[in-house]
């Protein structure tokens, strides 16, 4: 049945064309090389609601005043690099685009990243007009120390770069560091195969990290994946995905540590998802605790540096490398890859370190290939493997089977000498002869197996958790 648009809808369009043809109008732009191009020396805040084109290798330096990007006000940096320095860095929603650019305005193959540093100050207590990150400067000045009363980032729109070559963005934060927004400094595209992903980093001196946009750093069907460093002074809360992923030239970087925890919540990608690539590297450290967490069976977490393979050839597996002073929590529905592809694929590496470790049921450790990968679990204090959790370091190669290596200094016993102490069957050893180590080790059934011995450790270097 055909439909009909009303008479009195017809009769109101073509009153008001405008409300088919409607777009966000353009804003004013201002060149700046200086902070007072943008505001007043006196405004706090300082309220962004132009687009701002800095200059190539300026530095707008707006002290410790808040600078606000409101109403549609946007920093561009072009393809040049530059820095804005303040107090607080606040960049509310608008929807008309990003807010903070790293790129030119062609579209296309010829879009050229550039490179940009925005850095959020706090303020020296004897005198709060001195800015300052660490107490370091506060002390150089004869200022007292850094206090907290400015210093934060919220990204609240989007952020782009995504350019040929991609864009390359540096937040610093003496607080905390929170996006919303998406971050993306991947791959121009449009038949740029060769150009890499981009890189991002975060950091802040005593404040979290919290992300809940998507950090789109991916290259070139021929190239590698971009680059990704958290580095906080507290907690570090991942709650969107990661997208890493190169082609050709392999997976990207992701790199977190953290003073406090690592929370992640969603996919970290560094694979190679096209072509011959290997896996890239996937690096978690805390002073705490790392947890990962999943959602569900058909929505699992998967933190990835998988190999790919084409019709010819096989991308080796990458690694995987987590760990913490305090305890690491491999959740339900959380999956570990760093396998190879089936065709000639040789496995990867997936390393979890801490006092106490722990894999959930129906957690997955994959370091699988045509040649087994190695798997090292290593809990100083206690190591519990769930029966229902699967670790796989297996390979279909008769000559390449794959290793697994669990650690622990749990108190156990030698079946040959009931009074010697020991933590695993290595302990145990005769002459040529090795014999069991009886400990209370919650392994799930997982067994070490060595063909052949992998050079991944030893118990010497668990942490002390005494």
């Amino acid at each position: 049945m055909k439909s009909v648009m009303p008479k009195r809808l017809l009769s109101a369009l073509a009153v008001c064309p405008l409300f088919m043809a409607f777009a966000w109008p353009a804003l004013a732009a201002i060149t700046a090389d200086h902070a007072d191009d943008v505001c007043a020396p006196s405004a706090d805040p300082c309220d962004v609601t132009a687009k701002i084109d800095i200059v190539d290798g300026a530095t707008l330096d707006f002290g410790t005043r808040t600078v606000h990007l409101k109403n549609g006000g946007q920093f561009d940096f072009g393809t040049g690099s530059a820095s804005v320095l303040c107090g607080d860095l606040t960049m509310d929603s608008w929807g008309n685009g990003a807010r903070i650019e790293v790129k030119d305005s062609v579209t296309g193959q010829g879009m050229v990243g550039g490179s940009g540093k925005l850095v959020a100050r706090g303020r020296c207590s004897a005198d709060a007009a001195v800015p300052c990150l660490h107490d370091g400067e506060c002390a150089d000045a004869s200022a007292g120390t850094c206090t907290g009363a400015s210093g934060a980032i919220v990204l609240d729109d989007n952020v782009r770069g995504d350019a040929n070559p991609a864009g390359r963005l540096s937040f610093e934060a003496y607080d905390s560091f929170t996006s919303s927004g998406a971050i993306n400094l991947r791959n121009g595209g449009q038949g740029a195969l060769e150009v890499e992903g981009g890189e991002l980093e975060i950091k802040t001196w005593t404040g979290s990290i919290t992300v809940n946009g998507r950090i789109e750093l991916n290259g070139g069907s021929q190239a590698q994946g971009g680059s990704f460093f958290l580095s906080a002074g507290d907690d570090v809360n991942m709650n969107s995905d990661v997208d890493a992923t190169g082609g050709d030239g392999g997976g990207g970087l992701i790199h977190f540590d953290a003073k406090g925890n690592v929370n992640v919540s969603d996919d970290l990608n560094a694979a190679s998802d096209i072509g011959q690539g290997i896996g890239g590297q996937i690096i978690i450290r805390a002073r705490n605790n790392v947890v990962l967490t999943g959602i569900s069976a058909g929505n699992r977490t998967v933190l990835s540096t998988k190999g790919h393979a084409d019709s010819d050839f096989a991308g080796n597996g990458g690694s995987i490398e987590i760990q913490a002073v305090a305890a690491i929590n491999v959740g339900a529905h959380v999956r570990l890859r760093s396998d190879g592809p089936a065709q000639d694929g040789e496995a990867g590496q997936i390393d979890l370190n801490a006092c106490h470790v722990t894999v959930s049921a129906d957690a997955i450790l994959d370091a699988n290939g045509t040649e087994g990968g190695a798997i090292e679990l290593s809990g100083s204090a206690s190591l519990t493997v769930d029966p229902n959790a699967s670790v796989d370091a297996s390979g279909t190669s008769e000559d390449s089977p794959g290793a697994i290596l669990l650690l622990s200094r749990v108190a156990g016993t030698c079946d040959n000498n009931p009074t010697k102490e020991c933590s695993v069957d290595a302990d145990c050893t005769v002459g040529c002869t090795t014999y069991p180590c009886n400990t209370s080790l919650d392994t799930g059934g997982v067994t070490t197996q060595f063909s052949p011995e992998p050079d991944i450790g030893s118990v010497s270097t668990l942490p002390n958790c005494e």
